[in-house]
Formats: C-alpha cells, sequence, structure tokens
C-alpha cells in the first residue's frame, strides 16, 4: 500500500519525450528550459537532472535561492536568473556561475560596480522590453536606437559578460497577433542595430513555449520553453503541431466512504445540500495540498476511473466528492485530481478552465507537502 497521502507522480519518460519533441520542432535551436517555480511543481532538482542529461544549454530560474538550489544539489550546467537579484549579492552570482538578466543599464552598473574590488566577472543576458512593460530596456518600437544605445553601454562594462540577449512576448498564445509581430520586429531592429556596430550574442532568444508553437521565425538561435515541457498547453487547447504529453498525475487516497442522506448539508458553509441519499467519497487533498477552493462544486476526481463531482466547499485538508453511482469505491483507494486512471483522463487544462484560471497556476500550487514520486527517464 502506499503511504502517501497526496503525491505527484512524475512521469520522466513524458518529460524526455516533450523536450525531444522541442527539439524536433526548433531544429538547430538552442534550448533554454524553463524550471523555475520548482519546475511549474514537478521539482526543479529532479527536470533538472533530466534535462542536463538531454544536453540542454541552460536552466532559467527566477530568482537566487532557486539558483543556488540546483548548485547545491550538483548540477554543473549553465543556470539564469530571470528576475533581479540585489547587486550586493553579485559575487555569489559570480562564484557559483550564475548567469544574470540585467534590464537597465543603471542595474548593470550596479552588478558591474559590485565585482569591481574582486576582478570577478559575471555572465549577463541583456533583457529588451518590447511591449511587456515589465522588467527590460524600453525597446517598444520606435525607440531601437535608444535601446541599442543602452545596450552596447551594457555590453563595455568591464566585469560583465553580454553573452545573450532577450525579450518576453505578451501575447504569443494568440497565433495572429499583430502585437506579437510588432515585439518581434522591434527586437530584431535592436538586434540588427548591435550588429551593424560589431556587436553579437551566443544566445538570441524571445520564443517562450506559446511562441515555440505559434511563431517559428520567433526561434531565432535559442527558444525558451516553459509550460510545454511539462505536457500541458499555454491556451489551454490542443496543440497539433507537438505531440505532448502529460508529465504530473496529481492523486490523492480516499479516507472514509460515507452515507449521506438527503437534506444533508456538507462541508464549510453549508453551500450543498444534498438533494437524495447519497454515498460520498472523503478525500485526503486540499487546497493546502494545491487543489483550487475555486473547484468547490464544480470540480471532480477520477475515481476507478470515473468522473466523481466535489461536493461542497474544498477543505484545506480534506475534499469530498460524489460516489454514488460509482461501484466498489473503498477506503484508502486512489483519488486522481488531474492525470490519467484506469484509461479515463482528467488534464490540468480542463480543471484550469473550470476554476478560471490557467494550467501554469494549477500545477504551481501543488504544494511542497504533496510527495514528489518519479519514474525512470530510461524505462
Amino acid at each position: 500500500m502506499n503511504p502517501n497521502r497526496a503525491e505527484a507522480f512524475i512521469n520522466l519518460e513524458n518529460a524526455k519525450h516533450n523536450y525531444l519533441e522541442i527539439r524536433r520542432m526548433t531544429s538547430a535551436a538552442h534550448i533554454i528550459c524553463v524550471i523555475k517555480a520548482n519546475a511549474y511543481g514537478h521539482g526543479a532538482v529532479r527536470l533538472a537532472q533530466l534535462y542536463e542529461s538531454l544536453g540542454a544549454d541552460i536552466l532559467a530560474v527566477a530568482c537566487l535561492t532557486e539558483a543556488l538550489e540546483l548548485r547545491e544539489s550538483g548540477i554543473r550546467m549553465p543556470v539564469m536568473i530571470l528576475g533581479a537579484t540585489p547587486p550586493d549579492c553579485a559575487d555569489i552570482l559570480s562564484e557559483h556561475r550564475i548567469i544574470q538578466s540585467v534590464h537597465s543599464l543603471e542595474y548593470a552598473k550596479a552588478l558591474n560596480d559590485a565585482l569591481e574590488s574582486s576582478g570577478k566577472t559575471l555572465a549577463v543576458h541583456i533583457k529588451l522590453d518590447t511591449g511587456m512593460s515589465r522588467l527590460g530596456i524600453y525597446a517598444h518600437h520606435g525607440f531601437a536606437n535608444d535601446a541599442a544605445n543602452e545596450a552596447e553601454a551594457v555590453t563595455k562594462l568591464s566585469n560583465l559578460r553580454a553573452e545573450g540577449i532577450f525579450t518576453h512576448f505578451a501575447e504569443s498564445e494568440s497565433p495572429d497577433s499583430a502585437f506579437t509581430e510588432e515585439q518581434l520586429l522591434a527586437f530584431s531592429e535592436v538586434c540588427g542595430i548591435l550588429e551593424k556596430r560589431g556587436l553579437s550574442f551566443k544566445f538570441y532568444h524571445c520564443a517562450n513555449s506559446a511562441a515555440v508553437v505559434n511563431y517559428k521565425k520567433a526561434h531565432l538561435n535559442c527558444v525558451r520553453p516553459g509550460l510545454i515541457l511539462y505536457g500541458c498547453s499555454p491556451d489551454g487547447n490542443p496543440i497539433d503541431s507537438l505531440d505532448l504529453r502529460p508529465v504530473m498525475t496529481f492523486k490523492s487516497r480516499i479516507a472514509d466512504v460515507r452515507s449521506i442522506r438527503r437534506g444533508d448539508s456538507l462541508s464549510y458553509n453549508r453551500n450543498f445540500t444534498a438533494p437524495h441519499d447519497m454515498k460520498v467519497a472523503v478525500v485526503l487533498c486540499g487546497y493546502a495540498d494545491g487543489i483550487h477552493r475555486s473547484l468547490s462544486n464544480k470540480g471532480f476526481f477520477l475515481i476507478n476511473g470515473k468522473r466523481a463531482p466535489i461536493l461542497g466547499n474544498i477543505c484545506m485538508d480534506l475534499t469530498l466528492a460524489d460516489v454514488t453511482d460509482i461501484p466498489d469505491v473503498h477506503p484508502f483507494d486512489e483519488a486522481v485530481i488531474f492525470g490519467e486512471q484506469n484509461g479515463a483522463f482528467l488534464s490540468a487544462d480542463e480543471l484550469a478552465k473550470l476554476s478560471g484560471t490557467i494550467s501554469y497556476e494549477l500545477l504551481t500550487s501543488v504544494s511542497r507537502r504533496v510527495v514528489r514520486t518519479y519514474s525512470d527517464p530510461s524505462a
């Protein structure tokens, strides 16, 4: 008997398959595998080991804490931080050979100054803001010369090594987005000006997961997939051009199967009343494990390969499900939150739509107390 009350089973063979599918689609492009947020809930260290073995070029994380976790676990391949790290941590970045993205000349100078006394150097990727309006040198359409001047100044800082330049698309989930085309043009204009000045980079990357699928001309010489590595679709719809396989099955166990009488109310706030006598499974998983409370009275479990509707409000550690029409349900049987069971499938994409969110949020919500188990990727 499996002792885990809640478990995320990670199919590394499927993760390997998805990586190779992306490699096939992007041909000779370098691949930066995005494993921030604990590899979208899948376990950053174990996925990093897989991508390192498959020959990925860089691992991308959000912050220094995530990068150091990889280094402390023995990951030796290049790791890049997509967010901002305080300049007084520049020595740590350099010591651990972590690539830092730089979003302004001012920030780059602060990193450079912090390294001045030690003489250490730091690899960086220059981020251009072509329309996302978050981090990045302002490079919206029409400001290419100003952006190129600022980026060029970054490349001249003595303690920084500018190895890459990139941007981030705002709506590449739409395959016919004029704004994405505008962003790509803005990025290309800045890079073109820099190339005329004799400045080139090892890595040029624009294509997030959605752009990998929808904008092949944005693949350039490097792509930066995240969600599609884990088998989900950026817009929640099937992707015809990629044979993606879900990597995570999120599952729990049934604590008890109870007989509920007509008129009984269920769970906190009593927002479900039994319309007839019912059989209800008490599942050992709740919002503290990663089941969104917004799925109360809307979501499903898979139990014995059939859909069991969630009843009442999802609790912190327990959730109720209707198994009236599902035979042979017993305590400690398996209940799948999303994934496969007995040939049936309930996707994170479908649940995301039911809860009014995106699959990114469902995957990254699977909490640390949920045990991760892994298949053998060589199987």
